[in-house]
């Protein structure tokens, strides 16, 4: 259930063990597991050490939100009693818990999956795709882009009410289950692309995130300011042209600003 190696159940007393949440950001799509920023992360916090003594299990589920991060969260550190977690948080995380519908599995489509990522893998077929859905979402964006645009322009919205329950409710969950066996727990919260380049506004949401976490005393890190300057320099390197995820780049600036927070062991 990783996007990782195998891990034993409890960490070596000499090891200080970091589970990573969060969706597709943290899973890394478009990306190899080493340039994802939980396997950055462990890079850096080992760095001139003799011996290893962090690792950092990339526990990321594309699709996944907030209410989902909850009961991995309760799962994961029963599994593999970590002394840290980090969520990363992504806007389109802000969503009301559902179930999904039952469907009958079709298992005659493997001829039809096998070409769909065959042509995956051509960068200008995903150029060309990135670039029609560019202009289809320009004159007619998709609801879920419309949601989030309105969720980041009136954080505040009595619509959206429902949804940041959801996020308050499930974060304060997780902060309880990681009190209760003494682990630390914090928020890393990712701007969309847009945010980045200061099309699309921040502060408002930034805001009642801040709050969520404060009232629950969670430890909070905004990763739009160092990738605000890193942008400065490296421009539009930060993110897969094709979809807006992050690079390898700005994985490896995600994974430096949370490391100057945590704990360096002895």
């Amino acid at each position: 259930g990783i996007r990782d190696k195998e891990y034993s159940g409890q960490p070596q007393s000499s090891v200080y063990r970091i589970l990573a949440l969060g969706d597709s950001q943290t899973f890394g799509n478009g990306l190899e597991l080493s340039e994802t920023w939980p396997k950055q992360l462990e890079r850096i916090l080992n760095r001139d050490l003799i011996d290893p003594r962090y690792e950092v299990i990339n526990s990321g589920l594309p699709g996944s939100d907030t209410w989902q991060h909850e009961i991995i969260l309760e799962r994961m550190i029963s599994k593999y009693n970590p002394n840290a977690v980090v969520l990363a948080f992504y806007v389109n995380d802000v969503q009301t818990s559902f179930k999904p519908k039952r469907t009958t599995s079709n298992t005659n489509n493997a001829l039809q999956t096998r070409i769909i990522y065959i042509l995956k893998r051509s960068v200008l077929l995903l150029s060309l795709r990135a670039a029609l859905e560019s202009i289809r979402g320009a004159i007619s964006p998709a609801d879920i882009n419309i949601q989030q645009r309105k969720l980041l322009s009136d954080p505040n919205n009595p619509s959206l009410d429902k949804r940041w329950q959801q996020v308050e409710s499930s974060l304060s969950r997780m902060k309880a289950a990681c009190d209760r066996k003494r682990i630390r727990f914090l928020i890393s919260s990712l701007p969309r692309r847009d945010q980045v380049y200061g099309q699309l506004p921040w502060e408002g949401y930034q805001q009642r995130l801040q709050t969520i976490a404060s009232r629950y005393n969670i430890s909070l890190i905004s990763m739009l300011e160092p990738l605000r300057d890193l942008h400065n320099t490296y421009g539009d390197k930060l993110f897969i042209p094709w979809d807006g995820h992050n690079s390898a780049l700005d994985n490896d600036i995600i994974a430096k600003t949370i490391a100057d927070t945590l704990p360096k062991t002895d």
